[in-house]
């Protein structure tokens, strides 16, 4: 009786291993690639990978795989408006035997994109769509209320006024923004003049490509209030702080004197780990860096340090 069922099992498990194999071999040079940078977080190499490998295929389970790949890409590279036309894709060409969760990541993404009461109802309507087909997922209904609440609170505004781009301290214009990732701003001193903030825009000390975004690795940049109310031109900090890997994000103390920062060893292909730095500020110059030492698991990656009030 224990021999047939262990041979039973050592069937399953050939069926299961044959199954695997023969999906990879359906599956050209190029997609196996960019599956393999889309599990190392290498989204925006993998999907130009899958945009090629797309193209070679005639299989239409692999072409409906392959277009929601590119979607959860731009997904994960906050790239929403691509993802949603991706997942819409995917939805049409029935990704997986028209798995519910591309329904619920198109959802996703057009609330993040909605900025009027239309908007919102598209969203609303896929998020419904999904919760029929997957009654019992509670954070669908969180979805569907925020939905909801939004064109609730659109059809009847309140007083105040959030402007993207005004300086509420000075009522200046804040113009260094930049058509990259501009991210994790924090006051670099008491008086509230001069702020740090990450950014992986052109003039950053690396010339390399990230491979998960596609942009720049990222570095650490600051902009002063000048005598007339103005934020000047930002500025890239200089080694040890930035290097030509990625740094940030990032958090100071109140008087701007200890920066403690995340940062990032890779090259172009590899990710090979964060860990929290930590710089003291000497004269008009940041100090060597050390590094924050945290009894954790070895294969643990920490990063994005906070100082609580």
């Amino acid at each position: 009786m224990k021999s047939n069922f262990k041979f039973l099992l050592f069937s399953v498990f050939l069926i299961l291993l044959s199954s695997a194999d023969l999906e990879a071999q359906r599956k050209n040079r190029l997609i196996q690639k960019a599956d393999k940078l889309f599990q190392s977080e290498l989204y925006w190499d993998a999907n130009e990978l899958y945009k090629k490998g797309y193209k070679k295929t005639k299989n239409k389970a692999i072409k409906a795989e392959v277009l929601f790949k590119q979607a959860e890409c731009y997904r994960l590279t906050s790239k929403y408006k691509q993802a949603s036309n991706f997942y819409k894709k995917s939805i049409k060409a029935k990704y997986n035997n028209s798995n519910p969760i591309a329904i619920y990541y198109y959802a996703d993404m057009l609330m993040r994109l909605a900025n009027d009461v239309a908007g919102y109802e598209k969203a609303l309507e896929q998020f419904k769509k999904y919760s029929k087909k997957v009654p019992n997922d509670n954070k669908v209904q969180r979805k569907i209320l925020s939905c909801e609440y939004s064109i609730n609170w659109i059809k009847n505004p309140t007083r105040y006024d959030v402007s993207k781009k005004e300086d509420l301290f000075n009522k200046t214009q804040i113009k260094f923004n930049s058509a990259s990732n501009d991210y994790s701003p924090t006051w670099g001193n008491r008086e509230y003049t001069k702020i740090y903030f990450v950014s992986s825009r052109e003039g950053s000390l690396g010339n390399k490509e990230d491979g998960t975004t596609g942009q720049r690795f990222s570095d650490i940049y600051f902009t002063e209030l000048n005598k007339k109310g103005n934020w000047t031109k930002p500025v890239a900090l200089e080694q040890p702080i930035n290097s030509e890997s990625s740094e940030g994000p990032l958090c100071l103390n109140q008087d701007g004197t200890t920066m403690f920062f995340t940062s990032c060893q890779s090259d172009s292909k590899t990710p090979q780990g964060c860990g929290i730095s930590i710089s003291q500020l000497q004269g008009k110059n940041w100090g060597p860096l050390n590094k924050l030492e945290v009894k954790i698991d070895s294969n643990t990656v920490i990063g994005h340090p906070t100082i609580s009030p």
